[in-house]
């Protein structure tokens, strides 16, 4: 095929967005929309490329897979490789127990199934994984191997029958990529099904740039298509953001741009010379090294404690991005692609022996739980980190309470005296309250579930960074409800993490699906927590509001685990984030309705991050066991 500078140019296009997007610059917040250009490109550029082939009457599976394998595989192997020492000395072993199973997924390109399994691709801690990236190689690679199948066995029908086929395959997958962007939106944002229309796009501009006798648009028209195309995906990338459901009909605009430039913007045409010149193509030559380069080169800072990047540190890494793939695209890329310097056979086995060597050392990873012989102190962690529902029998507490998640409670054989409501933040004080209030007689049962807050007929609504919906009034509300009835019950403690009524990423809808939290998410949070709390009073119960213990900044808990390998040292290393100033106005709001607030944040004046060799936080938002008692045997509870 002919070369195209201005698909270079779209590259550029395509990665740079991306780029800007990871380094933190707000104003790029659609930037991951470069993806979907990607996409575009790599349906359009390998269908004219089969097209040609099959007229031709030379088509080659295996030719076809030994180009993928010169274009993917060097470059990707050298940065998993550079990747592991890097991984070895920064992380964490739960961290590298995760990148191990990376190396597996890339090797094998189901990458884009770890990822969908284990996070979404707009959630915190994915900013931390150095090969989340990866998704997108292993979308286009399971299209390479099935697309060309699909030829072979169709193509002997006819075009017509072929592009009648395919419209149908793209109306398929477009409806269930706005669907899943809904109800399912990490499936639908990782899945080949629901990203192969995509693809198609960039198969339809093939089809349509191949047929000789398509018809012939005027110098104006191409003119208006190239600058409406350039149009769409600048305006995606400044107006999209995380909350933007994704993929779906909102991935139709930049798609479409893509499209429009690739038809119209010609080097005959103004906006083709723009996009084609010589900045924009000489970063497209190097687009895939420089998309490899920049998730590790950002993934590792934020792990070195850069979790929030000024401007020039952001620059810095940028260029440092771009300088590293152009050394990669130079001495890596260009060499493999040329059968002259390495041959099949040559490729076959550096791509065998890479592929091997690296599923060996994922395996080995996770079989070790991430080599955790180099953290001695984890062993003493781990031995106090359990949840409350692990020290309870927690199936004869759901037989006498029901429950979803968490139903602990110290003496099952007991009517209850005191119910902690909440959701993993009560949780993780259940261990210091219990034994606290079981020296004094009093029976305490924890009832909740994670990530959801003690609400009344509230449900908690989509959230985009984790893909899912909780659907909290069907884990616990009536349950609820029951418990607060209990003649028993003299006390009830309500706790929940202080972010999460406040996040703009979640909305919360009440009985009759309607939104009830509005823009002024203070008053709507209050309304919904004097719910609950009038309803525990009218059963004559005392409420009380435990305070949420701050999280921990992602740095400081590394380097506090890093530092508990001595049992004396118990030097103050947690740093604490601020916690939302919604959140205090929230709970002054409760005290005229009757609520006691139990103060934790005079604890962590002298907080000490171990106890005897042990952290006093189990990860970087919750308390260990250890922790649990440490604070539980402080609060002021009124008893």
């Amino acid at each position: 095929m002919n070369y195209r500078k201005e698909i270079d140019g779209l590259r550029a296009l395509a990665v740079v967005p991306v780029i800007l997007f990871h380094a933190g610059f707000e104003q790029f917040s659609g930037g991951f929309v470069g993806v979907d250009v990607f996409f575009v490109i790599s349906g359009y550029l390998i269908t004219t490329i089969l097209i040609v082939e099959f007229e031709r009457g030379s088509i080659s599976i295996a030719h076809f897979f030994e180009r993928r394998a010169r274009r993917i595989l060097p470059a990707l192997f050298v940065v998993m490789f550079v990747c592991i020492p890097l991984a070895w000395f920064m992380l964490l072993p739960h961290e590298l127990k995760e990148f191990s199973k990376s190396l597996v997924a890339v090797s094998l390109f189901v990458s884009n199934i770890l990822f969908w399994r284990e996070s979404g691709y707009f959630a915190s801690a994915a900013d931390f994984k150095p090969l989340l990236h990866t998704w997108s190689l292993a979308v286009e690679e399971q299209y390479y191997i099935l697309f060309p199948f699909f030829l072979i066995v169709v193509w002997r029908f006819g075009k017509n029958y072929l592009k009648a086929f395919l419209c149908i395959v793209f109306i398929i997958s477009l409806a269930a990529a706005h669907w899943g962007s809904i109800n399912f939106p990490t499936a639908a944002f990782f899945l080949l099904p629901t990203r192969g229309w995509e693809l198609l796009i960039g198969v339809f501009a093939a089809f349509y740039l191949a047929n000789s006798n398509r018809t012939e648009f005027t110098r104006l028209t191409r003119e208006i298509g190239g600058c409406l195309g350039l149009a769409l995906i600048i305006f995606s990338v400044f107006s999209y953001s995380r909350e933007t459901p994704f993929p779906g009909l909102y991935a139709v605009i930049p798609t479409i741009g893509a499209l429009l430039i690739i038809v119209f913007a010609t080097e005959r045409t103004r906006i083709g010379r723009f996009v084609g010149n010589r900045i924009f193509v000489g970063i497209g030559l190097v687009s895939y090294s420089a998309y490899l380069w920049h998730q590790p080169l950002f993934a590792f800072a934020r792990i070195r404690g850069f979790t929030e990047f000024d401007p020039y540190i952001s620059l810095g890494l940028m260029a440092g991005t771009l300088g590293v793939a152009f050394l990669s695209w130079r001495y890596i890329e260009t060499p493999f692609r040329r059968e002259t310097s390495i041959n099949r056979n040559k490729l076959l086995l550096t791509g065998f022996a890479g592929t091997i060597f690296f599923i060996g050392i994922g395996l080995v990873g996770v079989l070790t739980e991430g080599f955790s012989y180099r953290y001695p102190a984890l062993s003493a962690l781990n031995s106090h980190s359990a949840w409350p529902n692990e020290l309870n029998s927690t199936d004869e507490c759901r037989a006498h309470f029901g429950g979803d998640q968490y139903c602990v409670i110290t003496d099952v054989n007991k009517e209850p005296t005191d119910l902690l409501l909440g959701d993993s933040h009560a949780n993780h004080f259940y261990p210091g309250i219990s034994g606290r209030f079981e020296q004094k007689n009093r029976n305490l049962l924890m009832f909740g579930a994670g990530g959801c807050p003690p609400l009344l007929d509230i449900d908690m609504g989509y959230h985009y960074a984790h893909g899912t919906r909780l659907r909290c009034m069907e884990r616990t509300n009536d349950e609820v409800k029951r418990l607060l009835k209990i003649d028993s019950i003299r006390n009830v403690f309500l706790s929940f993490h202080s972010e999460t009524l406040f996040d703009s990423r979640v909305s919360f809808f009440d009985s009759r699906g309607e939104i009830y939290f509005d823009n002024d998410r203070v008053s709507a949070a209050t309304r919904a927590l004097v719910r609950v709390v009038k309803t525990a009073a009218d059963n004559g119960k005392k409420v009380y509001v435990i305070e949420d213990l701050p999280d921990v900044t992602f740095s400081a808990y590394r380097r506090c685990l890093a530092q508990t390998n001595s049992a004396e040292n118990s030097r103050p290393c947690l740093n604490l984030k601020s916690q939302n100033e919604a959140y205090f106005r929230v709970l002054e709001n409760l005290r005229p309705h009757g609520v006691e607030i139990v103060r934790t944040h005079q604890l962590l004046i002298s907080f000490p991050y171990s106890n005897s060799g042990v952290l006093l936080y189990r990860d970087e938002t919750h308390l260990s066991l250890k922790g649990s008692v440490y604070v539980g045997d402080r609060l002021a509870l009124g008893d």
